[in-house]
């Protein structure tokens, strides 16, 4: 809502995350005239979400945590701010990062009570091998923040590696069966609504279609006005459905991937009749969901996880036993049915075509998009190609790695090292923010050994799952909760090395979840679990060690969530702001949303990149504007801008044309000494554009017509043909060719 040139408003999702969270209060003990049924309905709620064995001391820990936990992942991957930039992203980082941190708090807390009966001095510093690279790999992430190319990306994305390591150690530190099952239920929960969100997108239903399907509804929102300005579909809105509440349907495919092994796993665990309807219900329609978004990589990446299954299962007798042993008539049906359904819904085409909308891939039929997979289009497999060759050259380079989500950053250096990147994937307007290939991507931003850490955290669940199921006195249970939550990290990874799941928060989140459950039950279930570590003599107090770790968790929760508080603050700012510039419609409205964003939080990559360019695109002196801004204004924000982005062609290009005028001014006033001083910047910066430039005629016709300034015509008559080798259209660049035909003639310049 904008009022008074403020911007309000409260995410539905974290309103669900309170509401679950006063829902889980003991109200039973405090109302106690509730009826029955009420109070066991809330005692039953809070054991769902956070069971605790009876044998585990300090019960309050462990519930708080579960709960904590439960709650993240069941909201992660709906959690949706349609009033930022990145909808489906950074609330959902925003929980991991505040959630992940005050579990801490907690497990501090919980450290100083326990050893208040073990007045022990010598603390034991044991963990399992992918505890050790979890920790290897966060603290590469913090090591590069000295020596990243971009801080604002570095700090960000630091952050979301913190998220994700509290995620896994929590869910192994907490460990626990029956609540890794719940978990399994609350995503099924999710990832449901997630299809049949999607579902409907894919026939391109409207809020308006569902009223008019359901008369009742009409004469509801009738009873309650308010009700009518409700919506649901055309609140998730994405640039490429049907996505679900995700951004994109690529990142939605990737996700059912990985949980529709996990609902598989639901289906085949299921002891009554209820849990074997619902676990189908969501296994079909994650199945349906993954159909309808006509994603090739996360099709190959589910025939691949298909691949791996089957060939694990070969390969462990005791494994195919204990899923053998689960098999029964009502479930063999129930699974035929769902093959059934999804054959059948394979039949539809898609609704887009219909009501005249054109998205990519869905005016293809299942078959044709199958059959498309060896025929990629060579653009698209060629970009991929150049950005991993292209790629080894960064590493070389900085075998110490460039700093978290600085590939976006550095690429431009390198676009053209071994292999030209094809026009789609690197131009003026597309710049890759994304390597299409995350588990490369992490080697070029955390270096050899923190990309080899990282890479090992999911390889390991191999080890650890094969040690679990050859243990014979390991549950059915606990074999099978190990093998369809590797096969789901399979799928995850696979995909991973095609696209860019990991770079947005719900993949990671439940994969690193899926990874700490792994480890958990590796170390509860396998015979003799290895772990490594050492005793260490504290020569403090236990209970003083621990309270000062309690503060400095307690003064991290609370800078890290503020710090996420401004930037969200800016980012409401942020997304009208790209909107108008996208449109090209550079007004005073323009300028207060980048300026007030700019000031709730100046380290907004996004925000950084655009804040030169809405101050270039500005024209004084019209009606109605009242910004007077000069050209100090434009050099300012422009040399910020690339102060953390020293490659950001267009930000360049405009620097060289300040200068270029300011050149021009000076001129005018027969100052030719500051004429020259500017004339020389904008050679600089226009020489540093032409490097990162390729397919754009912007940059060498900004370095020819500098170079004309002192003198350099043949020089600048190459930049010109350039430019129009480049758009043989392009009316600046055949200007100066025209004023050029002098000297041409007269010898002076070689065409």
């Amino acid at each position: 809502m904008f009022e008074n040139g403020h911007i309000y408003y409260f995410p539905f999702a974290m309103k669900m995350l309170i509401a679950l969270l006063v829902l889980a209060l003991p109200w039973e003990r405090w109302f106690s005239f509730l009826p029955t049924f009420i109070k066991n309905g809330l005692v039953s709620y809070r054991q769902f979400l956070a069971p605790v064995a009876q044998d585990e001391a300090h019960k309050w820990y462990f519930f708080l945590t579960r709960l904590t936990l439960s709650l993240i992942i069941f909201l992660l991957p709906i959690a949706y701010d349609f009033y930022v930039p990145e909808v489906a992203g950074d609330l959902r980082w925003y929980m991991m990062h505040s959630g992940g941190l005050a579990l801490c708090v907690l497990f501090f807390i919980y450290q100083i009570e326990r050893h208040k009966t073990h007045q022990n001095s010598q603390l034991s510093i044991k963990l399992p091998f992918t505890s050790w690279m979890v920790l290897i790999t966060v603290f590469f992430g913090i090591l590069t923040l000295f020596w990243g190319a971009s801080l604002p990306n570095n700090w960000w994305f630091l952050k979301h590696l913190m998220g994700y390591a509290l995620i896994f150690a929590f869910a192994l530190q907490a460990r626990h069966i029956q609540w890794y099952n719940n978990m399994f239920w609350l995503l099924a929960l999710s990832v449901s609504f997630n299809a049949v969100l999607g579902i409907m997108q894919f026939f391109a239903l409207t809020d308006a279609d569902i009223l008019n399907a359901f008369p009742f509804m009409q004469s509801l929102a009738e009873t309650f006005p308010s009700l009518q300005s409700w919506r649901i579909l055309g609140f998730f809105q994405q640039s490429a459905p049907p996505a679900g509440a995700f951004a994109n349907k690529n990142l939605a495919a990737s996700f059912m991937v990985m949980t529709i092994p996990l609902m598989a796993y639901l289906m085949l665990n299921s002891k009554n009749n209820l849990k074997l309807v619902l676990s189908t219900t969501a296994l079909t329609l994650a199945c349906v969901f993954l159909l309808y978004t006509r994603s090739r990589g996360s099709w190959v990446s589910a025939c691949a996880a298909l691949a791996f299954a089957a060939i694990w299962l070969c390969l462990h007798k005791p494994l195919r036993s204990a899923l053998i042993e689960k098999v029964t008539l009502k479930k063999g049906v129930a699974f035929l049915i769902s093959i059934a359904i999804l054959l059948w819904s394979a039949s539809f085409q898609s609704g887009f075509a219909k009501k005249g909308q054109q998205f990519h891939s869905m005016s293809t039929t299942v078959t044709e998009q199958f059959s498309s997979i060896k025929d990629i289009e060579k653009g698209e497999l060629a970009t991929r190609i150049a950005y991993n060759i292209n790629g080894v050259d960064i590493l070389k380079d900085h075998p110490f790695g460039i700093g978290l989500g600085s590939f976006h950053t550095i690429y431009p250096a390198y676009f053209k090292s071994s292999m030209v990147t094809p026009k789609p994937g690197y131009n003026l307007q597309a710049r890759p923010r994304r390597m299409h290939n995350d588990m490369f991507q992490m080697f070029i931003e955390l270096g050899v050994i923190g990309g080899l850490a990282h890479l090992l955290i999911f390889l390991s669940p191999i080890f650890m799952a094969w040690r679990i199921q050859k243990n014979e006195a390991a549950p059915n249970n606990a074999k099978m909760l190990s093998f369809f939550a590797l096969v789901g990290i399979g799928g995850m990874c696979v995909n991973s090395l095609g696209d860019f799941p990991l770079q947005m928060p719900t993949a990671p989140g439940v994969l690193w979840l899926l990874v700490g459950v792994v480890t958990g039950l590796y170390l509860q279930y396998a015979n003799k679990p290895k772990v490594y570590g050492f005793n260490l003599k504290a020569k403090l107090n236990p209970q003083i060690l621990f309270g000062t770790l309690m503060a400095l968790s307690a003064i991290l929760l609370t800078f890290i969530s503020y710090d996420n508080y401004q930037r969200r603050e800016g980012t409401l700012y942020l997304k009208p702001a790209l909107g108008m510039t996208r449109a090209s419609q550079h007004s005073d409205m323009s300028v207060y949303f980048i300026n007030r964003s700019m000031e709730e939080y100046p380290l907004n990559p996004r925000a950084r990149e655009i804040w030169g360019v809405v101050y270039m695109s500005y024209k004084n002196g019209i009606s109605g504007k009242r910004y007077n801004i000069t050209s100090e204004d434009i050099e300012h924000k422009l040399l910020e801008a690339i102060r953390f982005d020293p490659y950001a062609q267009n930000n360049l290009v405009n620097l060289a044309m300040t200068h270029i005028r300011k050149t021009q001014k000076f001129m005018q006033e027969k100052n030719m000494t500051k004429a020259n001083q500017h004339i020389q910047q904008a050679i600089m910066f226009a020489e540093r554009a032409a490097k990162v430039s390729y397919y754009a005629p912007n940059a060498p016709t900004v370095y020819g017509l500098a170079l004309l300034y002192v003198g350099e015509n043949q020089e600048a008559y190459n930049q010109f043909k350039e430019a129009l080798k480049r758009n043989p259209d392009y009316v600046v660049a055949k200007e100066y060719i025209q004023k050029l035909q002098p000297l041409i003639q007269a010898g002076k310049v070689k065409p």
